[in-house]
């Protein structure tokens, strides 16, 4: 087709952020609606970012690093400890969100997209996206339509791609006496944790479990200081039928793409958002299907997604007394951990790290985990 496509963006976080400015790069008419009163508002992530997240984001500012990881603390219900150490490398980073937020919604403005904060997107009707803005309510016509607007998503909802199950992610935010340089993560049930880490000048004290399960006294039992802040949110635990339908696509949390062990979305996310906005050119111009864009995605975190969530679900069948045998058998190659892990591809890069005899050791530790996990992967779950 002839001319520029009009795109609606829903969502201005890092995914909907980096998809509009991809796009707009590209020559697309592009309207980023934000439901908050600015980018970064009221977060609920950790900030943990590996390097290959960092990398990935469209723009980077030095001054959004707020601390370094070094080192990484797993413990096991019964206490079982693995320590990963980075050596000349950085495990992650911990970033400020709300900063990197607004940067990423300016970066995306600066390539010309039209951003309206305060605007709550409504539904769909006769083809058009429709959303509030200070009380008044307005209809917008598009080409395509981008669900970026987080794990209950209400793109979603409107193009019929049906709701995901969640779960309830939170951080209690302090002023003082957070680790320097390390990060703690304490498993309290099948794959549910609870984690301290630096944040800033303080402390982030957090949980990650079930819509049952006590997420805030599991976080407060982290933290190592008097608290001033409780951030709280969804977090997807499943995708999506498809990622797309007719003219609508979705990305990052909407999407329901976090890494199925920590559940962190930043890399997946940004980088589901550059692929969409390319199938969605691609499809403008030559009338390529906008499935092209889950192709994509699927071939490159496929696999990492198939196995992580296998191992998953092992773990959230397994007894504490199964997961500590787990981290003996961790413990026996906590060396080669430390060489060859990476925060952005866990389960893969560990697989990697301790190799073939590794696997086996870690298996023999852990045989029904093992087992349980292997039959979920070729299941394909």
């Amino acid at each position: 087709m002839s001319g520029a496509p009009r795109v609606v963006v829903v969502g201005a976080g890092p995914a909907g952020s980096a998809a509009a400015a991809a796009l707009a790069s590209e020559g697309a008419d592009v309207l980023l609606l934000e439901a908050k009163g600015e980018p970064g508002e009221r977060p609920h992530c950790s900030g943990i970012l590996g390097e290959r997240a960092w990398e990935a984001l469209p723009v980077r500012q030095s001054s959004w690093i707020t601390n370094e990881i070094r080192e990484a603390t797993f413990s096991s219900p019964s206490g079982i400890d693995l320590v990963v150490r980075a050596g000349g490398r950085r495990l992650a980073l911990v970033v400020d969100r709300p900063a990197v937020d607004r940067g990423l919604a300016r970066a995306a403005v600066s390539e010309g997209v039209d951003l309206i904060t305060g605007a709550r997107f409504l539904g769909l009707r006769g083809g058009r996206a429709v959303y509030s803005e200070g009380g008044a309510v307005s209809e917008e016509e598009f080409d395509y339509l981008v669900g970026a607007d987080g794990a209950a998503s209400t793109v979603r909802r409107a193009s019929g791609l049906g709701g995901i199950p969640v779960e309830v992610g939170v951080n209690l935010v302090g002023g003082e006496g957070g680790p320097s340089g390390s990060y703690r993560v304490r498993v309290r049930s099948g794959s549910r944790f609870s984690w301290l880490q630096p944040s800033g000048g303080g402390f982030k004290a957090g949980a990650l479990g079930g819509p049952g399960d006590p997420v805030v006294r599991w976080a407060a039992e982290e933290a190592p200081g008097r608290w001033r802040e409780i951030q709280a949110g969804a977090i997807p635990a499943g995708m999506p039928r498809r990622l797309s339908v007719g003219r609508v696509v979705l990305v990052g949390d909407a999407a329901g793409q976090v890494k199925p062990i920590s559940r962190g979305g930043v890399y997946w996310g940004v980088s589901a958002a550059k692929m969409a906005a390319e199938a969605i050119m691609s499809n403008w111009r030559d009338g390529k299907g906008l499935d092209s864009y889950e192709r994509m995605w699927r071939s490159a975190f496929g696999l990492e997604l198939r196995v992580g969530r296998a191992l998953r679900r092992a773990l959230d069948s397994s007894s504490p007394r199964e997961i500590d045998s787990l981290f003996r058998g961790l413990a026996g190659v906590e060396g080669e951990l430390s060489l060859g892990f990476d925060v952005d591809e866990q389960v893969l890069s560990a697989v990697r790290a301790v190799g073939v005899r590794g696997i086996f050791e870690v298996a023999a530790s852990s045989p029904r985990i093992a087992a349980r996990a292997l039959l979920w992967a070729l299941a394909g779950v």
